[in-house]
């Protein structure tokens, strides 16, 4: 989740967006202390927190298929 985190914040950055524009933006959906709370590093949150953020701030998660791996017998 802290790879997701600094991704949001980079982007947060990138758009010059401060935490109490984007709490205000999924407010809601989400809490404010909430969002505070994962953006800050206090605790970490659930992957629907994060994904509501992401689609707010428009971030998507691509998944790597070369690091992907098929393993056998499972």
């Amino acid at each position: 989740m802290a790879t997701i985190r600094q991704s949001i914040l980079k982007q947060l950055a990138d758009l010059e967006l401060t935490i109490y524009q984007v709490s205000k933006m999924v407010n809601d959906k989400i809490s404010q202390r909430t969002v505070y709370a994962f953006l800050t590093g206090e605790k970490d949150t659930s992957t629907e927190t994060a994904s509501i953020i992401m689609e707010a701030l428009g971030l998507t998660v691509n998944a790597n298929s070369s690091k992907s791996k098929l393993i056998k017998g499972i």
